[in-house]
């Protein structure tokens, strides 16, 4: 499980519930059209548990940019249902944290989403076989 494939899959589940609407996750045009969305990981951070296992979460956010207030605020309760599970690379994962807020006409709506990880293991070079001799000296 990486980031990019949470990304991937919050978009995905962004443009099957908006299906008439244009969502971004990498290059953004420079004017955005009303009804656009913009998906970007803001923040991650990672854990290490036990041995090769680590706990990492990721912090999303994604814009709509809107043209009315009654429109942005209806689809932050699109995103609440929409992005509460969602299926990145096989596995559930549930969104928590989850909240928005409306800033200069644009809905900027945060979701979490925490995972584990399992490290695959380095193989080290072992060691060579060890011939020993020894004798017992009488005096």
């Amino acid at each position: 499980m990486t980031e990019n494939k949470i990304r991937d899959a919050v978009a995905a589940s962004v443009a099957a519930a908006f299906p008439s609407n244009q969502v971004y996750d990498e290059k953004v045009p420079e004017a955005l059209q009303p009804g656009s969305f913009y998906i970007q990981l803001i923040a991650s951070k990672q854990t290490r548990l036990q041995g090769r296992r680590y706990s990492r979460a990721c912090t999303l956010e994604i814009r709509y940019f809107g043209a009315t207030g009654r429109e942005r605020h209806h689809a932050a309760e699109q995103l609440y249902d929409k992005l509460e599970f969602i299926t990145a690379a096989g596995s559930m994962l549930h969104g928590i944290r989850m909240r928005h807020e409306a800033v200069d006409d644009v809905l900027r709506f945060y979701v979490d989403y925490e995972f584990q990880v399992l490290r695959t293991e380095v193989s080290a070079a072992k060691m060579g076989s060890l011939k020993q001799e020894g004798q017992i000296k009488h005096d």
